[in-house]
């Protein structure tokens, strides 16, 4: 069962990931890769190595909640090109204009809780 899932979000990653570029190219003066092909490849592959590696460390009992984190920074780098005039619905607009800086926080968050996912409390951190 916990395969199925980590597949399906895998597959919901590479999918949210090819939208959001379709969502970026409809009105390309306002994406981030704008009209430029290796922009955008570099652009999908940033958001699916996230993605990657997310899946990879949900697999680790250690490091579950590690991945969950990076799967959500993952699709919260492909949101920051909904906040685009020419999306094409004011719902996706609003989505992008909402969680467009969504991406840097959980990274930084999923930095400081490397390896077990969760923050510690920083002074009890020397002890052990």
């Amino acid at each position: 069962m916990a395969r199925a899932l980590r597949l399906a979000v895998l597959a919901a990653g590479l999918a949210f990931g090819a939208f959001s570029l379709a969502v970026a190219r409809g009105g390309a003066g306002y994406s981030f890769a704008g009209s430029s092909a290796f922009a955008a490849a570099a652009e999908l592959a940033a958001g699916y190595a996230l993605l990657a590696v997310g899946v990879a460390a949900w697999m680790r009992p250690r490091q579950a909640r590690l991945g969950a984190i990076l799967v959500a920074a993952s699709f919260a780098w492909f949101v920051l090109e909904w906040n685009n005039p020419e999306a094409g619905s004011a719902g996706v607009f609003t989505a992008g204009l909402v969680l467009y800086a969504a991406a840097p926080p959980l990274v930084a968050h999923a930095m400081l809780a490397y390896p077990q996912g969760r923050v510690g409390w920083w002074p009890a951190r020397p002890c052990g």
